[in-house]
Parts: structure tokens; sequence; C-alpha cells
């Protein structure tokens, strides 16, 4: 692709993601449903409880006290998965007809993987408060407000790391280069550090404002810190594993040929 072709396409997804980003800002539950709606339908599929929708305040299950309001709607993440898919995926695409096929396949995806994503977060916030409650666990370091923290950060950040290697292996069928092996991990971290807590710290600087940021910006790379310490080990792992069954197989066939 020519480089006007790749700026256009990125700039498609710069603006639908500023676009939605204003949106969001001011709108009601009732202007959110096209995201909300699959939340619901998502979180009782996975196992979570049946939410009914009530107007102007989004769904709700009153028999447990959840809420599933525009607060929960996960925009943030859409445009995230948006910009990380456009920008990463489409300057290695060959073609003119691959790089905009590609962008425009980025939206539905984006918007499937938001209301996926969104229904695991909500299942977890339902039951994990209850199973951590019920061990004892709950109160002094472990609050509510850090365990919503924990369990928002490590389901997008772990989202977007398989959302990056599943649009590795789509993009690769129409025709792009392959990235790096550390782009798989270095990518989506970077997207979400710029996104969660680049922009926030700018802001603060502008309304030199600090309160607050420096715990919760230690939690958030703390939990980060401890997926890509996991995908780390299961890199290993994988590894040991392949090496183990090649020499395996090495000494099968040593033994074949001294018996010949």
């Amino acid at each position: 692709m020519k480089k006007w072709e790749v700026s256009l396409c990125i700039l498609l997804g710069l603006c639908a993601a500023l676009g939605l980003k204003f949106y969001y800002g001011n709108a009601s539950s009732d202007a959110l449903l096209w995201i909300l709606a699959p939340t619901a339908w998502w979180t009782k599929v996975l196992g979570g409880p049946a939410f009914l929708y009530e107007p102007g305040v989004g769904y709700v299950n009153h028999e447990i006290r959840f809420i599933i309001a525009p607060s929960c709607a996960g925009v943030r993440f859409m445009m995230l998965s948006l910009l990380m898919l456009i920008a990463t995926f489409v300057p290695r695409m060959k073609s003119r007809w691959h790089g905009f096929t590609w962008t425009a396949l980025c939206f539905p995806g984006a918007w499937v993987a938001t209301g996926f994503v969104n229904g695991v977060r909500m299942v977890l916030s339902i039951y994990l408060p209850e199973l951590f409650q019920g061990l004892g666990l709950m109160g002094g370091w472990l609050s509510w407000e850090r365990l919503h923290t924990m369990i928002g950060t490590s389901v997008y950040f772990a989202s977007l790391l398989v959302l990056y290697r599943i649009g590795e292996r789509i993009s690769g069928f129409l025709g792009a280069e392959k990235l790096p092996s550390w782009g798989r991990n270095g990518v989506p971290a970077l997207c979400y550090s710029l996104m969660v807590l680049g922009i926030p710290f700018f802001r603060r600087v502008i309304e030199r404002d600090y309160t607050g940021f420096g715990p919760y910006a230690a939690k958030v790379l703390g939990v980060c810190l401890g997926i890509l310490c996991l995908t780390r080990l299961g890199k290993v792992v994988r590894e040991s594993k392949n090496l183990r069954s090649r020499i395996v197989k090495g000494k099968r066939g040593c033994k074949r040929e001294a018996e010949l």
C-alpha cells in the first residue's frame, strides 16, 4: 500500500474513535443499546444471570442488585481495539484492496470483541466478589474498588493480547507481512498503557491534579506485568515441551540407525 492510503485508513479509524468518545460522553443508556445489549446477552450466555432493560438506567437484575450501566459499555476498549487493529496491520498489507478490506472488517470486529469481553468482565464482576467474600479475602487491602479495578484491567488487557493474535492470524490471509515476535505483547501493552495511563496522566498534568493517580497506576501496571509474566511463562513451558519432544525423536532415530 502507498503511504497516503495507509494514512487514510488510520485517519478513518482515528476519526471513528474520536467520534465514539464524544458520542459516549453525552450518551444515555438508550443511545448505547447497540453495545449494552450484546454485553447483557453475552453475560447470560457465559453463565451469568439474566438482565432486563430499564429505559434510562440500563440492564438491571434486581435479585443480585447489579446494573449494566453506560459506564460498563466498554466503549474505550472498542476504541482501543479499533485503533490497534488498523494502525498495526494496515501498514503491512500488500495491496490497496487488502488494506481497505481489513479496515472495513475492523469496525464490526471491534464491536463483536467488545460485547464478548464485556460479558466476561460482567460475569467475573458478579461472581468473584462473592467467591472472595466467602473465602474471607475481602476487606483490608483487597477492597471492592480495588478488586473492580483489577478485574477490569486483567480482562481488558488479556483480551487485547488475544485480539492482537487473532488479528495477526486473520490479516495473514489477506497477505499482511508478519510483525516481529516482540510485537505480540509489546504492541498491545503500549496501546493499553497509552490509553489507560498516558492520556489520563496528560490530563492530570494540565489540571495539576494528581490525587489518586499513583495508586491507580501501580495497580494497573502490576496487573499488566503479572499477565505478561504468565504469557512469558507459558511460552517457556511450550518451548521446553517442544525441545523435549525433539530430543525424544532424535534418540528414537539414533536407536533405529543403530539397529540397522
